[in-house]
């Protein structure tokens, strides 16, 4: 189902992009969702203290559960920013790693080894790696992500550029990035937001396979395009989810 403003709260806690790591992909249309959360951290970096109530920390991506993770308080609430670095087809692991680490035993049904440290489960990387870094400035028990509480922004290829849509509890409609999430983590049950990619001709996409046509990068057209509605999309996670007011 489309989600309506209740279907939004402020228990979000988790926020992924989904795209590919490196400079070869950074531009591409399959890394719309790098491309949103990138421009969401810089959002909430620039606001800083005032838009979040006095207690946000700028955004600085790092390399950790094979992902890049940003956190920062917003409006009393933490929250933290992820691009998984596994490649898109395989994001649901990187995701699973997070959720597992802060909380959420209800999601370890599906054993997926921890791609970092050598250790094969949550547990065994909490014995390892103790709360350090980004870690000592978040609680362990204050964190309990859930998979209602997450948000994947990812690209959509069967929704107009220009557009976007914000979905919960739906199937991936074959997106491989989407799917893996699913698998991981067991469930549907979580937000997406829709960026859609779609060719605004009728012919576009159709002329080449799906496949490199979301591996090419951004026309300039486009991109000036994409800019203007991930920046509607900042703007609603921050109002609708996280009660900034403008």
């Amino acid at each position: 189902m489309e989600t309506s403003k209740k279907n939004i709260s402020n228990g979000v806690k988790l926020i992924f992009g989904l795209g590919n790591p490196g400079k070869k992909y950074e531009k591409t249309r399959h890394n719309a969702g790098f491309i949103a959360i990138d421009a969401l951290g810089r959002n909430f970096s620039a606001k800083g203290g005032s838009a979040a109530g006095g207690q946000f920390s700028i955004f600085n991506f790092q390399s950790k559960f094979n992902a890049e993770i940003s956190e920062g308080m917003v409006n009393g609430e933490k929250i933290l920013l992820a691009k998984p670095q596994t490649f898109m087809n395989s994001s649901g692991q990187a995701v699973k790693a997070v959720v597992d680490y802060y909380g959420a035993p209800h999601t370890r049904a599906k054993h997926i080894p921890i791609l970092f440290g050598g250790a094969e489960s949550a547990e065994a990387e909490k014995k390892a790696h103790p709360l350090k870094d980004l870690q000592t400035r978040v609680s362990a028990k204050a964190d309990k992500i859930e998979p209602k509480d997450i948000i994947v922004i990812h690209d959509d290829l069967d929704i107009p550029l220009g557009e976007y849509k914000i979905a919960r509890d739906r199937g991936s409609a074959g997106h491989k990035g989407v799917q893996s999430v699913i698998d991981a983590l067991g469930t549907k049950d979580f937000i997406r937001i829709r960026i859609g990619i779609k060719p605004l001709d009728k012919l576009g996409a159709t002329q080449i396979p799906t496949k490199e046509f979301v591996l090419e990068n951004f026309t300039k057209e486009e991109k000036k395009i994409i800019d203007e509605v991930i920046e509607k999309i900042c703007g609603e996670i921050e109002s609708r989810v996280l009660g900034i007011k403008k």
